[in-house]
């Protein structure tokens, strides 16, 4: 019987041997096919990541320019005086944008332009002789959108005529050192006047600097490092130019705050509120200011690689700007609106809506320069910037006082 058994044994054993040969070979290529199709789902989530998973509405209504628009755009891309007032022309005065194909994006809806801004502010004039004023409050990102007005200007046939140009400091290069024999105020602005315009013949754009709390605080402010090469403290500036008979009209007040406000709690809201408070509420609610229009602009999305694609201190350095992950993180411009709201004026200050518009915008940074905050100039990007300029004023009513 034992004999049989072994000589079953010997028969079969090849068959045994081939069926657990088989069964290894398939569990082998088992493994090495989930193996890669983890490595290849790794691959589409990393790869989802860095282009971005979010899903903002207003995405499809972005679209490269045309040829011929980019033809056009290009041919006069440096007609300015002013160097970011070129086509692509980064914050930092060295730099422009590697990229005029990512860059130059249109939006495809309608929009109001600059001269219907201009339209709406002849129409709040108290004396039409004098000129039209707007004024940016805010930090660099403010300082650009001046600029953007500045390049409208230039654009529409205006002359520069008076000026102390510091809209930005060392890195602004030639444009913070541009001089002007006349000066319409101490404090920086750009003076402009084009007679045959249809409407506010003289502009004036001001520039004004916030003052963060810590710094409003300090005794030696007037001697302020802060100060010397960019923006003014705001309290004597507003002053300077209520006093002024020039500006009979008032301004345009445009303000934000918070881009440098990095964290979400704390010290973030503290640099959030106290700023606001302190550099803007009191000038809304001084009668002296009453025939001024006061509004509050959203600042522009960031598109670093942070989950919502705004800065974190030592985790976004060194990167280049992607599409956000996720939702965008918009915090400081909702905190914002809680300020106002807290301050009970967010029935009187209405907000410049931008950032969901531009979120999509991802290319329009220098990346180069590691820079996903500020953008290269585009003229079609602030289109959109100007459609919500004049939706915030028409929701701002017109002065008793005003000669429309």
């Amino acid at each position: 019987m034992q004999s049989t058994k072994m000589e079953l044994f010997h028969l079969f054993s090849p068959v045994f041997i081939i069926i657990l040969t088989s069964l290894s070979i398939k569990s082998i290529c088992i493994y090495f096919e989930a193996l890669s199709s983890l490595n290849d789902n790794s691959r589409k989530v990393r790869h989802e990541s860095i282009r971005g998973t979010n899903d903002n509405q207003y995405r499809n209504f972005w679209v490269p320019l045309t040829k011929e628009e980019k033809s056009d755009l290009l041919d006069h891309r440096c007609d300015s005086k002013f160097q970011h007032c070129c086509v692509g022309q980064c914050r930092s005065a060295e730099h422009t944008h590697p990229n005029f194909d990512e860059l130059l994006m249109k939006w495809t809806q309608p929009t109001a332009t600059f001269t219907d801004v201009l339209k709406n502010i002849e129409e709040r004039k108290v004396n039409p002789e004098k000129s039209c004023n707007l004024l940016f409050i805010g930090d660099s990102l403010t300082s650009d959108t001046a600029m953007g007005a500045a390049c409208e200007l230039e654009s529409a046939g205006y002359e520069l005529t008076a000026c102390i140009s510091k809209f930005g400091a060392n890195q602004y290069g030639k444009d913070s050192a541009i001089f002007c024999q006349n000066a319409d105020v101490e404090v920086p602005h750009l003076s402009f006047k084009n007679d045959q315009a249809e409407f506010c013949k003289e502009v004036i754009v001001v520039y004004l600097r916030p003052t963060p709390y810590d710094e409003y605080k300090s005794k030696s402010l007037e001697q302020s490092e802060s100060f010397k090469n960019a923006g003014y403290r705001v309290d004597l500036g507003m002053h300077q130019m209520i006093k002024n008979s020039k500006f009979e009209n008032g301004f345009i007040t445009i303000f934000n705050w918070g881009v440098h406000c990095n964290e979400p709690e704390n010290s973030g809201l503290e640099c959030m509120r106290e700023t606001i408070e302190n550099s803007f509420v009191p000038f809304v609610n001084d009668e002296t200011f009453s025939h001024w229009t006061f509004l509050y602009s959203e600042h522009e999305p960031q598109h670093f690689q942070s989950e919502g694609g705004i800065y974190v201190d030592n985790g976004t350095e060194n990167q280049s700007c992607i599409d956000t992950r996720g939702k965008a993180n918009n915090w400081r411009n909702e905190e914002a609106a809680v300020i106002l709201k807290d301050s009970n004026l967010i029935d009187k200050v209405p907000i410049i809506k931008i950032f969901d518009k531009i979120e999509p915008l991802s290319g329009g940074h220098c990346s180069q320069l590691n820079d996903c905050v500020h953008y290269a100039y585009n003229p079609y990007r602030l289109q959109v910037t100007w459609d919500a300029l004049l939706d915030a004023l028409k929701q701002s009513p017109i002065s008793e006082n005003s000669v429309s």
